[in-house]
């Protein structure tokens, strides 16, 4: 387990250590099997996909457990192989995305977009031309770090960090000009696997008549588009959508990694025989 930062500044720790914290525990999470479940709420309810999910660092295996998809996703660290439940296995590769879920779980709780070819590194913006403190804050009853990150193109994220706890982060704001803001709360509610996030939850209300997010759903109503801000309340509007992504760990050691490890030293060792 990571120890609390011990960079300081007059006004706190070094912004670039914090995001180097989090990196460095993301990366070290053993290989894991999870549970995810995606709930979907309001009038665009799409049912609760489920998935079984074994991954090793980049390596990952998405298999859905209910509906009508018998689909199986795996990324061997060449190729994606997509297997439709019946006879088709189509090849494919990292940034040939398609609707299905194969992005690294090292990044649940640290983007709001998972793409397959996402990685911890990027997501954390480390080469943000301004990376700054902001200030501590309290997120879900924590105390957490606010690191800012601004690219020259409009676009800003900030994210709250418990250097205490592992680097547990807490939430996360990325603003678009144009596009309103998306934000993103974790909660790490299972004490014998703290490296993610057990449950996390994104909300947000788009306006797709002028293209931007106006708000987010809160108990009933719609809020500003930055939850934390005091001005006035929009009227409430029909639409909402909540996304929650929970995540529950079963065990440490996933078996199908033994046979992706298995599988790349025969290949190696026929092609060197070859």
């Amino acid at each position: 387990m990571a120890h609390p930062v011990d960079c300081w500044s007059d006004t706190g720790p070094d912004p670039i250590i914090l995001l180097q914290g989090v990196e460095g525990v993301r990366e070290q999470i053993p290989p894991s099997r999870l549970h995810i479940r995606t709930l979907y709420e309001g009038s665009f309810s799409g049912g609760e996909p489920e998935y079984m999910v074994l991954f090793n660092r980049e390596l990952r295996y998405f298999a859905s457990t209910n509906g009508d998809s018998p689909m199986r996703m795996l990324f061997d660290g060449k190729d994606v192989l997509r297997f439709d439940g019946a006879s088709s296995v189509i090849l494919r590769n990292l940034d040939t995305q398609t609707p299905d879920y194969l992005f690294d779980p090292r990044l649940l709780g640290i983007t709001t977009s998972y793409g397959w070819d996402a990685t911890i590194h990027g997501s954390l913006h480390l080469k943000a031309p301004t990376i700054e403190l902001v200030g501590r804050e309290q997120v879900n009853d924590k105390a957490a770090w606010r690191v800012r990150m601004v690219e020259t193109n409009g676009w800003d994220l900030d994210i709250w960090i418990d250097d205490e706890s592992g680097f547990a982060v807490y939430r996360i704001d990325e603003k678009f000009i144009g596009y309103g803001r998306r934000t993103t709360r974790s909660f790490y509610e299972n004490q014998k696997y703290l490296w993610l996030p057990s449950r996390i939850s994104w909300v947000a209300v788009t306006d797709v008549r002028i293209g931007q997010i106006v708000g987010y759903w809160n108990e009933g109503r719609l809020g500003p588009p930055v939850p934390d801000a005091t001005r006035p309340v929009p009227p409430a509007a029909s639409a909402k959508r909540i996304v929650v992504l929970t995540v529950m760990a079963l065990f440490m050691i996933a078996p199908l990694v033994a046979m992706w490890w298995n599988r790349n030293r025969k290949g190696s060792s026929q092609a060197a025989q070859g």
